[in-house]
């Protein structure tokens, strides 16, 4: 069991979860910023912010970050899976010994 717990413990360490929301929160500024400046601009002056804005949301390079954190995400989960493969029992029998029930006390607690 502690094999588990020493593998929960490499998957939380491992998130990068602040980093992917860091990146959102710096995206929806930009984009924020755009919208309100946009009413103020020429036409010309807002198809300008809009390629600055592009080209920095692409500098963000969100979906490879997500990418990244899912590739890493799912390594940790099938990790922790192992563990718990090898901790647990592979057969009932080897989890609970085999018990001698009366039969009528079971019929008494099912009726």
């Amino acid at each position: 069991m502690e094999t588990v717990l020493q593998q929960l413990d490499k998957a939380n360490k491992k998130q990068k979860t602040a980093t992917i929301s860091n990146q959102i929160d710096e995206m929806l500024t930009s984009i924020n910023a755009w919208r309100d400046a946009a009413p103020e601009q020429s036409e010309e002056q807002r198809e300008t912010s809009l390629k600055k804005l592009l080209v920095h949301l692409e500098a963000v390079d969100m979906q490879q970050s997500v990418q990244t954190h899912y590739r890493e995400l799912q390594a940790s989960v099938s990790k922790l899976g192992k563990a718990i493969d090898k901790a647990a029992p592979a057969q009932l029998d080897q989890a609970m010994p085999a018990m001698k029930l009366d039969d009528g006390l079971v019929m008494e607690a099912v009726c």
